[in-house]
């Protein structure tokens, strides 16, 4: 072997080094981890678009959530109220004269009308006539009996058969003054129909509403509902009466017949009504006039359509057709004169005060259409005081449309309850001085 060969391969040391010097330490080697050496196999490239999706799954669920437990805690709210509101809580009944009081410490006190309003009227025991068919308030010192009608409500459970009011031939308007205390005890008013005034979708009672109509007047009125389905006859047939309840209900029909009805009685004579309106809650007069004039201001915008007729186009002289004229009816309430009876209207309820549970207020309607307001503080007074009136006879009849006629009615109750008294009404022969109020 060569001997350069050996000495090439011998270890190589610098001369300056020590023979001696410590050895080295091992340098560690650094290893470079990657996304695959911690995860296991490579990811795939769709997993980002994965993650989207389960993120939007998520954030779906978490809305429903939300959705669920909102509709939750408004179904919560909702029905304990409408509970508390539409259902009568039944009358407990007075414990036997032997059996002990309750010992409560908390005294048990009840929302409701007190059970003897029921029992009694205008201080007289309520009780049922001979035969079950009517219920009466008795005197009994005199034994007169006056008839009752049930409301539908324990605070003001019962309306009168029949109310008095001043007759056409007593002092007019013009002569008594304002604050006037008259006595309400010379024309005789029938009971129509009756029904209770509901506000907002709880239906939270704020009045008993009757329509009362003279007596004298329910023989014009006969002619004029017998007229309006069949001319001529003196009482209508059940398949004509069911016609007439149509033209009661539907909205057009029944904004045009009661609007003849409150112009022009049967052509001969006007029809004189009343409505009678009792509080279930104490109130004020400002929010029983502001309802009344909504609705006359709400009424005031429906015009009254036009009588149907076989065709919409009517023939003219030279031939060809034309239209026919738009009903001249809808703007009569536009002119300065229907503005300031409206302002009179508002007068006469300023600075009343309130309106307790168990006053009366009444609305009077005269054949000229002259509205007459009165008011009574008790059930008990024999005397009413007068409020004023509106010669004006627009006032007085939107008032009485927004009650009877149109689409929204103030009181569905009150209007079911007058078309049936109506149907009872035209079933007689016409001049039966009867009524029938179911």
């Amino acid at each position: 072997m060569n001997p350069f060969s050996t000495l090439r391969l011998l270890p190589r040391r610098p001369l300056y080094r020590c023979l001696n010097a410590p050895k080295s330490l091992p340098r560690p080697s650094i290893r470079r981890f990657s996304h695959q050496d911690v995860d296991g196999p490579p990811r795939n490239p769709l997993d980002s678009i994965s993650m989207h999706r389960l993120q939007e799954s998520r954030r779906q669920h978490y809305q429903r959530r939300s959705v669920y437990a909102s509709i939750g805690v408004v179904v919560c709210t909702v029905i304990p109220i409408m509970i508390v509101f539409s259902y009568e809580i039944p009358q407990k009944a007075p414990p036997a004269q032997n059996e002990p009081s309750s010992s409560s410490i908390i005294p048990k006190t009840n929302l409701d009308a007190d059970p003897s309003a029921n029992q009694t009227f205008q201080g007289k025991p309520v009780v049922v006539a001979a035969g079950g068919q009517k219920l009466v308030a008795k005197d009994t010192r005199t034994g007169d009996e006056i008839e009752l009608v049930e409301t539908g409500t324990s605070t003001v459970p019962h309306f009168p058969k029949t109310i008095y009011l001043p007759s056409s031939d007593a002092p007019t308007s013009a002569t008594l003054p304002a604050n006037a205390v008259v006595n309400p005890t010379e024309d005789e008013y029938t009971l129509l129909g009756v029904g209770i005034r509901r506000v907002s979708f709880l239906g939270i009672q704020v009045y008993v509403v009757g329509l009362y109509v003279a007596t004298s007047s329910l023989a014009p009125l006969q002619r004029a509902l017998i007229r309006s389905v069949q001319p001529g006859a003196s009482t209508l047939i059940p398949g004509e009466k069911e016609v007439l309840r149509h033209d009661l209900v539907d909205p057009e029909a029944s904004l045009r017949l009661w609007d003849k009805l409150l112009r022009e009685g049967d052509g001969e004579h006007g029809i004189r009504t009343a409505w009678r309106v009792a509080p279930v809650r104490n109130t004020d007069f400002k929010h029983l006039h502001e309802g009344w004039v909504t609705g006359i201001k709400a009424r005031a915008k429906v015009p009254i359509p036009a009588p149907p007729t076989p065709s919409s186009l009517t023939p003219s002289p030279s031939g060809p057709t034309s239209p026919l004229p738009s009903n001249p009816t809808q703007n009569e309430f536009t002119d300065d004169s229907f503005g300031a009876s409206i302002k009179l209207f508002q007068a006469l309820f300023r600075g009343r005060g309130k309106a307790p549970t168990g006053s009366i207020v009444l609305l009077s309607r005269a054949e000229n259409g002259t509205l007459e307001i009165l008011f009574k503080r008790s059930e008990k007074e024999e005397h009413v005081e007068r409020l004023g009136t509106v010669e004006d006879e627009r006032v007085s009849r939107l008032i009485w449309l927004k009650y009877l006629a149109g689409k929204d009615v103030s009181s569905e109750d009150c209007r079911r309850s007058v078309v049936e008294g109506v149907l009872g009404l035209v079933e007689r022969p016409v001049g039966t001085m009867e009524t029938k109020v179911d």
